[in-house]
């Protein structure tokens, strides 16, 4: 399967927030754009026609719990 060149249009800030996370994390801003929009598909296949949320956890004991709530995904 071959890379497709393809033209998105974000928000200036957008763009910078997206710059700085991928110099942080030493990737390319084509990388994060493709990551997230792998994870994007993922969470639509698993949670279309459902009634789901998605839980974070950080820590090793779960201390720090939030709840996401995508309800275009609903």
């Amino acid at each position: 399967m071959g890379k497709k060149p393809t033209q998105f249009r974000f928000e200036e800030d957008f763009i910078k927030d997206i710059a700085k996370l991928a110099e942080k994390e030493g990737t390319t801003v084509s990388e994060i754009v493709r990551n997230a929009l792998r994870l994007y598909l993922v969470l639509y296949d698993r949670m279309k026609g459902k009634n789901a949320k998605i839980f974070l956890e950080y820590g090793s004991q779960g201390e720090d719990r939030c709840e996401v709530i995508m309800p275009w995904l609903q």
